[in-house]
């Protein structure tokens, strides 16, 4: 293995060193595709649901009656229409699209074990 597409320096590690590497370093980013109605509606800040008028909370509550892509434009302003732009939810659903995973996750590798880094290193 000589090619080292984001440079974690795994031409001088031992097999075991790449497996760890590749499988238990969470520090890559995923964008969530979707986040559910009960995703959302349970990141709502109590405090800023009760600073909504009556019209505002039914129209939340029927956004959270479907799955939304969190990164499309109208969405997100949506949301921030809905609560304003510094609300605790703004910043409990931006937190929502994304999370922490492996390198092997990210590149959909599976189950990977130290011979499989053996017979690519091979």
């Amino acid at each position: 293995m000589t090619i080292d597409p984001i440079l974690r320096g795994y031409v001088p590690m031992t097999n075991q060193q790449v497996l760890d590497s590749l499988t238990l370093v969470v520090d890559r980013n995923d964008n969530a595709s979707l986040l559910t109605g009960d995703q959302m509606f349970t990141a709502t800040n109590a405090t800023d649901w009760n600073g909504l008028t009556d019209a505002k909370r039914q129209m939340w509550v029927s956004f959270t009656r479907s799955d939304i892509d969190p990164f499309a434009a109208a969405n997100v302003a949506f949301v921030k229409w809905i609560f304003g732009t510094t609300a605790p939810t703004v910043t409990n659903l931006a937190a929502l699209r994304t999370k922490k995973i492996t390198r092997a996750v990210e590149l959909n590798l599976g189950d990977l074990k130290l011979t499989h880094i053996a017979n690519v290193r091979a």
